[in-house]
């Protein structure tokens, strides 16, 4: 509605111009929408008009922009979270394999003990 009072504002406004065509609500949004998709070739606006549609432009640009950085940062975040616990998860693969290694390592060498110590008590008893 402001834009369309701003359009035919002025009395020297040329009849063949926007105001002409801006003369409800729906025709003025019609061109509204036209301006902000970016046909600025077929709209020829008054100076108010025109301060207007910049400032609807302006306000669409950042009605869309923030919300999208938003979404985009949380996004980005999740990211490298899940790469970093990705990261963190193989690590620990790595460290509970070294310590699994380490485990079957320290278990043969109790067997090879418990092995000799037999072998040594059954030498034992042979000499007996």
């Amino acid at each position: 509605a402001l834009f369309m009072f701003l359009e035919n504002l002025e009395d020297d406004a040329d009849p063949d111009g926007q105001a002409s065509i801006m003369t409800s609500v729906p025709a003025t949004m019609y061109w509204c929408c036209i301006l902000l998709i970016g046909e600025w070739v077929v709209c020829d606006f008054t100076y108010a008009g025109s301060r207007l549609a910049i400032f609807y432009v302006l306000f669409g640009i950042a009605l869309f922009a923030v919300p999208t950085g938003v979404m985009i940062e949380e996004i980005r975040a999740y990211m490298l979270m899940a790469q970093e616990e990705r990261r963190s998860m193989k690590d620990t693969m790595k460290k509970a394999e070294k310590e699994e290694q380490e485990a079957v390592e320290r278990a043969e060498i109790e067997l090879q003990k418990v092995t000799a110590g037999l072998h040594t008590s059954l030498l034992r008893r042979e000499k007996f």
